[in-house]
């Protein structure tokens, strides 16, 4: 999660109260998804403390909502650095952990427009498809493995609010 000690804090604390009154394990960890190199300690840091892990979810997105000529390249690389290369640096970065479970789950929650493209949201269209893609190709590659690759496409919800052009 990012900021767990500032923005996102609550969330941490609620999620880790959760823990405690269930079984199993939920350990709450900073993870800056635009940034290599906090992917790279998150990963290290799950190789030292754990032999295997069952599943991965690669959950964070972001939004743009905009015009496709109201948004600079590097506005859209940002874009496709959360929606796209993160999930993919960290199931490269995991894949050897999911690996020594040989019943693990890949989950890459995506969105509806990771199928159809939405006026004013083709950025972000194209990079759930290529999350889509992603999903797919990987899911027949895995096959033999153990392990299950899966794409979920929700829809938008009431109060959804996207970034514009403007602020992304």
């Amino acid at each position: 999660m990012r900021d767990i000690a500032s923005r996102n804090a609550n969330a941490a604390v609620e999620l880790q109260g959760y823990q405690a009154q269930k079984t199993g394990s939920i350990r709450v960890l900073d993870l800056e998804l635009a940034c290599q190199a906090s992917l790279e300690r998150f990963a290290a840091l799950i190789e030292r403390e754990y032999e295997w892990i069952d599943g991965l979810i690669n959950n964070a997105g972001v939004g743009a909502l905009g015009l496709v000529e109201g948004f600079s390249v590097e506005q859209v690389r940002q874009l496709f650095e959360i929606n796209y290369f993160a999930p993919l640096s960290l199931i490269n970065l995991l894949l050897p952990l999911l690996r020594q479970s040989q019943q693990a789950k890949i989950i890459n929650i995506s969105s509806v427009g990771g199928r159809l493209c939405f006026p004013c949201l083709t950025h972000y269209c194209a990079s759930k498809h290529a999350l889509e893609a992603l999903s797919e190709g990987l899911s027949v590659e895995l096959q033999g493995a153990g392990i299950d690759v899966h794409g979920i496409e929700p829809v938008s919800y009431p109060n959804m609010t996207l970034p514009t052009s403007d602020s992304a």
